[in-house]
Protein backbone atom coordinates (compact mmCIF):
# COMPACT_ATOMS: atom_id res chain seq x y z
CA UNK A 1 0.00 0.00 0.00
CA UNK A 2 1.04 3.34 -0.87
CA UNK A 3 2.75 5.79 2.00
CA UNK A 4 1.34 9.14 2.15
CA UNK A 5 4.23 11.21 3.56
CA UNK A 6 4.24 15.10 4.93
CA UNK A 7 4.79 16.51 1.67
CA UNK A 8 0.79 14.71 0.18
CA UNK A 9 3.16 12.65 -2.34
CA UNK A 10 2.45 9.03 -3.18
CA UNK A 11 4.71 6.94 -4.43
CA UNK A 12 5.11 3.84 -6.01
CA UNK A 13 6.79 1.62 -8.61
CA UNK A 14 5.40 -0.54 -10.83
CA UNK A 15 6.67 -3.28 -13.00
CA UNK A 16 6.24 -2.57 -16.74
CA UNK A 17 4.69 -6.46 -17.03
CA UNK A 18 1.68 -5.91 -15.28
CA UNK A 19 0.06 -4.33 -12.46
CA UNK A 20 1.29 -7.18 -9.68
CA UNK A 21 2.56 -5.79 -6.39
CA UNK A 22 4.66 -8.40 -5.63
CA UNK A 23 8.58 -8.23 -4.19
CA UNK A 24 10.48 -6.90 -6.95
CA UNK A 25 12.85 -8.73 -9.29
CA UNK A 26 15.98 -7.10 -10.03
CA UNK A 27 15.86 -8.26 -13.66
CA UNK A 28 12.76 -6.91 -13.87
CA UNK A 29 12.36 -3.06 -15.75
CA UNK A 30 10.27 -0.63 -13.64
CA UNK A 31 8.71 2.84 -14.11
CA UNK A 32 7.42 5.22 -12.34
CA UNK A 33 3.58 6.51 -13.01
CA UNK A 34 2.95 10.22 -11.90
CA UNK A 35 -0.37 11.79 -11.56
CA UNK A 36 0.51 15.71 -12.30
CA UNK A 37 -2.18 17.82 -10.70
CA UNK A 38 -3.68 20.87 -8.67
CA UNK A 39 -4.88 21.02 -5.12
CA UNK A 40 -8.73 20.99 -4.74
CA UNK A 41 -9.13 20.53 -8.36
CA UNK A 42 -12.45 17.90 -9.28
CA UNK A 43 -11.01 16.83 -12.22
CA UNK A 44 -8.14 15.76 -10.44
CA UNK A 45 -10.56 13.95 -8.53
CA UNK A 46 -12.20 12.02 -11.27
CA UNK A 47 -8.42 11.49 -12.53
CA UNK A 48 -7.89 9.64 -9.32
CA UNK A 49 -11.30 7.86 -9.51
CA UNK A 50 -10.09 6.69 -13.28
CA UNK A 51 -7.18 5.34 -11.94
CA UNK A 52 -8.56 2.79 -8.77
CA UNK A 53 -10.93 1.75 -12.20
CA UNK A 54 -7.79 0.80 -13.94
CA UNK A 55 -6.82 -1.45 -10.57
CA UNK A 56 -3.75 1.36 -9.97
CA UNK A 57 -3.29 1.90 -6.66
CA UNK A 58 0.14 3.34 -5.97
CA UNK A 59 1.49 5.93 -7.76
CA UNK A 60 3.18 9.51 -7.29
CA UNK A 61 0.98 12.46 -7.18
CA UNK A 62 3.18 15.47 -8.02
CA UNK A 63 1.23 19.13 -7.51
CA UNK A 64 1.94 22.11 -9.12
CA UNK A 65 0.59 24.91 -7.53
CA UNK A 66 3.49 27.26 -7.05
CA UNK A 67 6.14 25.71 -9.28
CA UNK A 68 6.45 28.32 -11.80
CA UNK A 69 7.86 25.57 -14.30
CA UNK A 70 5.10 23.01 -13.61
CA UNK A 71 2.41 26.04 -14.10
CA UNK A 72 3.78 27.21 -17.25
CA UNK A 73 4.01 23.70 -18.63
CA UNK A 74 0.89 21.54 -17.29
CA UNK A 75 -1.38 24.49 -15.89
CA UNK A 76 -3.83 24.27 -18.40
CA UNK A 77 -3.75 20.49 -19.31
CA UNK A 78 -4.12 19.25 -15.48
CA UNK A 79 -4.31 16.20 -14.60
CA UNK A 80 -1.97 14.61 -16.42
CA UNK A 81 -0.69 11.43 -16.16
CA UNK A 82 2.83 10.24 -16.98
CA UNK A 83 4.67 7.11 -17.50
CA UNK A 84 8.28 7.57 -18.43
CA UNK A 85 8.20 10.11 -21.01
CA UNK A 86 4.78 9.46 -22.47
CA UNK A 87 2.12 11.43 -20.81
CA UNK A 88 -1.47 11.11 -21.17
CA UNK A 89 -3.68 14.13 -20.79
CA UNK A 90 -7.52 14.56 -19.22
CA UNK A 91 -9.94 13.13 -20.29
CA UNK A 92 -8.47 9.80 -20.03
CA UNK A 93 -10.25 6.51 -19.42
CA UNK A 94 -9.26 3.24 -17.68
CA UNK A 95 -8.76 1.37 -20.90
CA UNK A 96 -6.22 4.03 -22.12
CA UNK A 97 -4.27 3.95 -18.30
CA UNK A 98 -3.97 0.41 -18.94
CA UNK A 99 -2.84 0.74 -21.83
CA UNK A 100 -0.24 3.29 -21.01
CA UNK A 101 1.36 0.93 -18.29
CA UNK A 102 1.16 -2.05 -20.53
CA UNK A 103 4.12 -3.92 -21.51
CA UNK A 104 4.56 -1.78 -24.98
CA UNK A 105 3.17 1.41 -23.70
CA UNK A 106 6.25 2.99 -21.43
CA UNK A 107 8.97 3.23 -22.81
Amino acid sequence: MPILNKSKVLTAIFRCSGLKSSAYHAKEPYFMLILIQRDDCALCDRAWEVLFEAGIRDFESQFIDGDDALEKSYGFRVPVLRCDTVELNWPFTAEQVRNLISEDGCD
